[in-house]
């Protein structure tokens, strides 16, 4: 575990764990060295972002919201209801996009997006 963007307090079914032989480790960056950080860094880019590139790995997004939902948005963060991250859209008008260009596909919220 990375840092605790959901809070610090959790549950989890150490059963699990131990039948798994699995180990559970936390950390922090902020108290690590500036150069420590930026070899972290590179090797993510090296190691992790490719997977994003190629689709063997993809972020979990709870939900798509038009830029106009940004309150909702929020509410439902704050509320600790998403799992996943929370996207924001802003589309482009088509007169803006010039001839020849298409709109952004538009995303559907996911199962787990607030009924609106």
């Amino acid at each position: 575990m990375v840092g605790v963007p959901g809070g610090a307090r959790g549950g989890i079914d150490l059963r699990a764990l131990m039948v798994r032989r699995a180990r559970l480790l936390g950390t922090v960056l902020r108290a690590r060295p500036v150069a420590e950080k930026a070899a972290l860094a590179r090797d993510l880019e090296r190691c992790v972002l490719p997977g994003f590139a190629d689709g063997s790995l993809a972020p979990v997004v709870d939900g798509v919201f038009p830029a106009d939902q940004a309150a909702d948005s929020h509410e439902r963060t704050e509320a600790n209801l998403n799992f996943g991250k929370i996207v924001l859209e802003w589309r482009t008008p088509q007169r803006l996009l010039g001839a020849g260009n298409q709109t952004p596909s538009r995303r559907s919220p996911s199962r787990g997006a607030a009924a609106r």
